[in-house]
């Protein structure tokens, strides 16, 4: 699913193991309200940092850095291609 606002664009693709009708209710909620997905994007990095970030999750076993619970790591792979 694409959502567009104030000229940014994001795709959200599935989630292992996480059903279609999950996908598709949690899709049509945020497309009701998408300034909500603000707060479901908690942490924004490029590949280096996502990979330290999901090597210490996973060694530590917890889901928080520092203080902040990561709901969601949105990892850039081709900073190159981001438009601004």
């Amino acid at each position: 699913m694409r959502y567009q606002r104030d000229g940014l664009d994001l795709t959200v693709t599935g989630n292992r193991g996480v059903g279609t009708d999950r996908l598709v209710a949690a899709a049509t909620e945020l497309a009701a309200a998408p300034a909500a997905i603000d707060a479901l994007l908690t942490h924004d990095v490029d590949l280096e940092t996502g990979v330290d970030v999901m090597n210490t999750l996973c060694a530590e076993r917890r889901r928080s850095l520092g203080d902040q619970l990561v709901l969601r790591l949105v990892v850039t792979l081709n900073a190159e291609l981001v438009v601004p």
